[in-house]
């Protein structure tokens, strides 16, 4: 179905009789292709006693408000990435560990998605992960990182 109005449009994808094109449609943020080893491990918001044992990561892209991953595992002792703990419905969050001058900066995140790749892959599953509760440093920092990282332009937008 052809739209001629980008508002009739979105009104129409929204209420579900158009899909977009593209998953870039959806999007907010450019993402930034970069390739660092990270570490994560899953918890629940009610019970910030108990957490998963740590998983290495890989990103693949990085953007202000998110990031996507690649990863061996998701999910270990009754913790899984996306599927509500049995006990309390509650979706488990992410820790996010992610290397930045010398040291490891601090991120929650949840994921949005997951895909299970062949086994021919070098890791098992692409992940979509949304950054949660980041105060304007954490952006900055994620900024910088981007920039020390990854091959861009100089046209990223500050705050």
């Amino acid at each position: 179905m052809k739209v001629s109005s980008p508002f009739i449009e979105k009104m129409i994808s929204k209420m579900g009789l158009l899909r977009p094109s593209s998953k870039d449609h959806r999007r907010r943020d450019h993402r930034y292709p970069l390739d660092l080893a990270i570490q994560y491990r899953l918890y629940l918001p009610s019970r910030l006693d108990i957490f998963s044992p740590f998983f290495s990561a890989r990103t693949y892209d990085l953007y202000e408000h998110g990031m996507g991953m690649l990863a061996d595992a998701v999910g270990a002792e009754g913790f899984h990435i996306l599927h509500s703990w049995p006990e309390t419905l509650e979706q488990c969050l992410m820790e996010i560990q992610i290397p930045y001058r010398g040291k490891f900066i601090t991120l929650k995140g949840k994921a949005v998605w997951y895909h299970q790749h062949p086994n021919d892959e070098q890791h098992s599953f692409r992940i979509g992960v949304q950054f949660l509760d980041l105060t304007k440093e954490l952006r900055a920092t994620i900024r910088e990182i981007i920039h020390l990282n990854a091959c861009i332009d100089d046209t990223m937008p500050e705050d």
